[in-house]
Formats: C-alpha cells, structure tokens, sequence
C-alpha cells in the first residue's frame, strides 16, 4: 500500500484498506488540504459519513476518490455536502459507476456552492438524462471553471443540453468530451453555442465520432469565437475536407493555438502542416 502524509493543512494520500477513519479525523480538525482516497472500496455508507465531514470542513480544497464504490448513492452524499462547504475547489469522481441517477441533485448542488472549480465525473456511466442535470446547473452556476465527462455514455442529446448551457454559461474555461459517442449532430450542436460562448479556452473532442461534418460546424464556430485556445479532434474520421474547412477558418481566427487532429488517418500531411502553422502564429 502507499501511504503519504504531509504537515499541518497539506496534504492526505491513503491507498490502503480502513484509511477513512483516518481521514475523516483529519477532515475534523481541519488539517489537510488535500486528500486522494484511491482503490479504498469507499461505498455509499462510506461517502455518507465523509459526506458529514465536509459539510463541517473548512480546509479541504481537493478531494479525490478514483476507483471506490461510491455508486449513485455515494455520489449523492457528496453532492449534498457542496449545498454547504465553501472551500472545495476539486472533486474527482473517476470510476465509481456512477450514472445518471447519481447527478440527480447536482443542480441544486451547484445552484448553492461557490467554490468549486474543477469536476472530474470520467470513466462512469452518465448518460444524456445526466449531461442535462448538469447543463442546467451551468446555466446558473458562475463558479465552475473545469468539467470533464470523459469515457462516458452521452450521445448527441446530452451534447445538446451542454450546448444551451454554454450559451449562457460565462465561467466555464474547459469542456472535456473524450469517448462519448456523440457524432456530428453532437459536435455541431457544441460548436453553435462557440459562436456565442465567450469563456470556454479548452474544448477536448477526441474519439467522439465526428467527421468532416462536424468539422465544417467547428470551422464556422471558429470563424466567429475569440475565446477557444485548444482543440483535441483526435481519433475522429476527418478527411481533407473537413481539416480543409478549419484551416480556411484560421485565416481570420487568431485566438486559437492548439488544435490536435492527430489519427484521422484521411487528413494529408500537407493540410495538418499547414493548420500546424497557422495556430502557431497564434501563439
């Protein structure tokens, strides 16, 4: 097992069986600032009692549970503690077979907290009913900064209730996609609420179906958004065509440096140098 643990409101790394007792201590006399429960087999009755530390807790700004068993239940405790904690800023939530059912109260959650800034919901099973509990949260939230829905099951749908909320949306800097099936309709949905959106820098697409169609969308988003710094459209099945439309955009876009297009496999060598070149005067 790992073990670490640093001074007075540092931080809390536990890898091991029967460590939540002891982080729950530490919670209660505010001494950490950070605290990773990795592979601990929390579950539900787990996250309740840690739940109740937090909403007491006024140290602790990062909290990370990869790999437990939180489940819906589980999540919902945690949730139900940013109603009241103000000093949370992180909470990665990766792998614990969460679904839709778990963001059930996340609008309310995230209507109340203040302080949180990143989310880390990757590798569960939240589906479009989830991606819109959270959109609409977005739509009033003014806090979060950082959301990533990675290795998920949204389709198009969700990716259309993530486009409304962009729309209004004016804190949101990072989008993350990754592994969600949500095609071209998905994408271009995404990319209509950049022509009005004027905080998001980071958008992450890769392995999200899309093709030069959903390029074509991107392309008219980028001809209009001053705001969009980084673009993952890796793993998709663009061609020359849809590169082609990006590359066009890029003559009057000169607010984006970074787009990935790394395997689409129809994309030439001479269309990738160039978009290559035209994003790095940007920078």
């Amino acid at each position: 097992y790992q073990r670490r643990v640093r001074g007075r409101k540092g931080s809390i790394c536990l890898s091991m069986e029967n460590t939540l007792q002891e982080a729950i201590d530490k919670l209660n006399s505010n001494s950490v600032a950070k605290l990773t429960l990795d592979e601990t087999n929390i579950d539900a009755t787990g996250a309740s009692t840690l739940s109740k530390a937090l909403e007491k807790n006024n140290s602790l700004t990062t909290l990370i549970l990869r790999e437990n068993n939180l489940s819906n239940e589980g999540v919902s405790h945690i949730l139900h503690a940013l109603e009241t904690n103000a000093h949370l800023q992180l909470i990665e939530i990766h792998q614990n077979n969460v679904s839709d059912a778990g963001l059930s109260t996340i609008t309310n959650a995230l209507g109340k907290n203040t302080s949180l800034t990143s989310l880390v919901l990757s590798d569960n099973c939240i589906s479009d009913s989830g991606a819109a509990a959270i959109s609409k949260a977005l739509e009033t939230n003014t806090t979060l900064k950082k959301l990533n829905f990675c290795f998920n099951n949204i389709s198009a749908s969700g990716a259309s209730s993530l486009s409304t909320a962009l729309e209004k949306n004016t804190s949101l800097t990072s989008l993350t996609l990754d592994e969600n099936k949500i095609g071209d309709s998905g994408v271009t949905a995404i990319s209509k609420s950049l022509e009005k959106n004027t905080s998001l820098t980071s958008l992450a697409l890769s392995r999200t179906g899309t093709s030069d169609t959903g390029a074509a969308a991107i392309a008219t988003a980028l001809e209009k958004n001053t705001a969009l710094k980084d673009l993952n459209l890796t793993y998709n099945t663009l061609s020359d065509s849809g590169a082609s439309a990006i590359l066009k955009a890029l003559e009057n876009n000169k607010s984006i440096n970074r787009i990935l297009l790394g395997d689409n496999i129809n994309i030439s060598d001479t269309i990738l140098d160039a978009i290559f070149e035209k994003v790095s005067k940007n920078k």
